[in-house]
């Protein structure tokens, strides 16, 4: 009992830190979109904001979660102690917790950016394709990078 109460005590401190990396990236986001917005064609800058400033901003942000170890936290919750599946389960919830940060950086730049290239489709329906990308791509990262954290070897990077 005491196990859980810990977990659910370091828990709650990691997702408060979740919380104000998510909101810092949708301000980033915010202000970078309306940057972007001032050029003479911004079409073509939103991909270097996403890749200069966005995608850097959410790696800073995995790190740090990786680091404060949310996802063995998120784990000891669910009581998997160890294993391949604890392990599996730890990357999905880090992978999940960086895209919930990328999702809240990309969100404020959808509007402009659909008026400037002028998509039809509607932001919610661009936000939910971003946000299935981000879902499969985390259940990827979490099923390629778990046999190397679980067995302590380097990352094929």
């Amino acid at each position: 009992m005491l196990t859980l109460q810990t977990a659910s005590a370091e828990l709650g401190s990691q997702l408060f830190t979740l919380i104000v990396l998510a909101l810092s990236a949708g301000l980033i986001g915010a202000i970078g979109g309306a940057v972007v917005r001032r050029f003479e064609d911004p079409a073509g800058k939103y991909r270097l904001l996403y890749v200069l400033v966005l995608l850097p901003a959410t790696l800073g942000a995995y790190a740090f979660l990786t680091l404060a170890e949310l996802g063995p936290s998120a784990a000891a919750w669910f009581a998997l102690e160890s294993g391949f599946v604890a392990d599996a389960f730890a990357n999905l919830v880090e992978f999940l917790a960086a895209g919930i940060v990328w999702l809240t950086a990309y969100a404020p730049t959808i509007p402009n950016m659909r008026d400037d290239r002028g998509l039809d489709s509607s932001a919610s329906d661009v936000f939910q394709r971003m946000a299935r990308y981000v879902l499969t791509a985390s259940a990827i990262l979490a099923v390629v990078v778990t046999p190397f954290v679980g067995a302590g070897l380097p990352l094929p990077v």
